[in-house]
């Protein structure tokens, strides 16, 4: 935060006194940068929810620290993509803890506990973000960049898809409630004669 307000105040000074015009452009370009920053690290603060199992939490703590490091270092994209890790991991443990099926949730909280672990892993500062502070340290740099932010939207894609899933069969439980209850009943009657 003090980097960049210290490059605010220093371009507004330069702006002003060599264009006169530039400190316009200075301003907006920090100040969007600073909203998205907040916005990230707002939107996705450390949960006290009761409903995530032990290992998962543990992991999604490392991964919010991770998403601070992103936004800080300006890995806008990436920071995106994990965000959205960490909202769906809580989505997903939400709906599993809300059906109140334990055997399900315990499953969940291996196999996500695990993914979101190898996620800590890839981000660590030892590797991501070494090769972020330090490319020339590192053979094929680019290319290893790509597979971290590539597990990152994998992850992403695999959490939506099992809480699709898992709404799929919420609403298979609940349509089939529903259309005993329509069959069973004047309410059906005279339901279906509105057709």
């Amino acid at each position: 935060m003090l980097a960049s307000t210290f490059f605010l105040i220093v371009g507004i000074a330069v702006g002003v006194g060599v264009t006169g015009g530039a400190a316009a452009i200075t301003i907006p370009i920090v100040t969007r940068k600073k909203r998205a920053e907040n916005r990230l690290l707002r939107e996705y603060q450390p949960s006290k929810a009761k409903f995530l199992p032990k290992e998962v939490d543990v992991e999604l703590t490392g991964l919010r620290a991770d998403l601070e490091w992103l936004v800080k270092h300006e890995e806008f994209k990436t920071a995106t993509a994990l965000s959205s890790v960490i909202s769906l991991s809580q989505e997903l443990f939400s709906k599993l803890k809300n059906r109140g099926d334990e055997h399900q949730l315990n499953l969940a909280a291996i196999s996500y506990g695990n993914i979101l672990a190898k996620l800590n892993k890839a981000l660590s500062p030892d590797y991501f973000f070494d090769m972020l502070e330090n490319p020339e340290q590192w053979e094929n740099v680019e290319d290893r960049r790509i597979q971290v932010r590539n597990a990152v939207k994998a992850a992403n894609a695999e959490l939506l898809e099992a809480i699709r899933t898992l709404n799929t069969y919420t609403d298979m439980d609940y349509g089939v409630a529903i259309e005993s209850i329509l069959r069973n009943s004047k309410v059906g009657d005279m339901l279906s004669t509105f057709k």
